[in-house]
């Protein structure tokens, strides 16, 4: 059995002449070895993303054009969720420590169908990065803030809190009512996810001005990574 140079090495080859060359049985065997070896390092149907992030498995044109989908990150999950404002109630009279769900409004980008309605649910295990942001009217006291929950459980959460020196009207951060300074919370996060588990953002008013505005509200998260099967969703904390 000839052994093949491929893929170590690229094979040389002189083009033969009818009735001048002497084709030896090694010439065809060489290029059987090297044809098995290309389709050996190809693999079975290489037109076809058999094991694709989410859905079944597609079926291109060329190997050139699955590599081209795959390298612009075509089945990768992205979504982009965002909402212009929200009136969040004060409950902390009612006795309660949070405050109400966001609900994004606007589906900026979501080509996975990540959308639920209100937030977002994952559509594949994996390692995902999240970044939720949103900035709040100006207020003299208290805090404003918003939690990161996944399922039951919250993961990260940010506050602002408006009680520091020169925040008063006339003060630095207060010159006028045209000079009002607003306050931006933002949570960053990466781990990872499970499918079906849903992602919510939840506002909590602080201050004694209620409700309270929220605006430039904004949802987005990719992913990253496949991981092994069984791995369990990223620590709380």
């Amino acid at each position: 059995m000839v052994a093949a140079i491929f893929p170590q090495s690229i094979v040389q080859w002189s083009d033969r002449v009818d009735e001048l060359s002497t084709v030896f049985a090694n010439d065809p065997n060489s290029i059987a070895a090297e044809v098995g070896a290309i389709e050996s390092a190809l693999g079975v149907m290489p037109t076809v993303e058999k094991a694709p992030i989410i859905g079944t498995s597609t079926t291109y044109p060329s190997v050139d054009a699955r590599l081209s989908d795959m390298v612009a990150g075509s089945h990768i999950p992205v979504m982009s969720l965002s909402s212009p404002s929200q009136m969040i109630d004060n409950w902390q009279s009612a006795g309660s420590n949070y405050g109400e769900w966001n609900i994004y409004t606007n589906v900026d980008y979501d080509p996975f169908s990540m959308y639920n309605g209100a937030d977002v649910t994952i559509p594949a295990d994996g390692w995902y990065i999240v970044s939720i942001a949103q900035t709040w009217d100006w207020w003299s006291t208290g805090y404003h803030g918003h939690w990161f929950w996944v399922d039951d459980q919250y993961y990260r959460h940010h506050h602002w809190f408006w009680d520091f020196p020169g925040n008063y009207e006339g003060g630095y951060w207060y010159r006028s009512t045209a000079e009002q300074r607003p306050a931006t919370t933002h949570i960053d996060w990466q781990g990872v996810l499970k499918q079906g588990q849903r992602l919510r953002s939840l506002s909590e008013n602080g201050c004694p001005h209620t409700p309270h505005q929220t605006y430039n509200m904004s949802f987005a998260i990719s992913f990253v990574r496949s991981v092994a099967p069984g791995t369990p969703s990223s620590a709380l904390f």
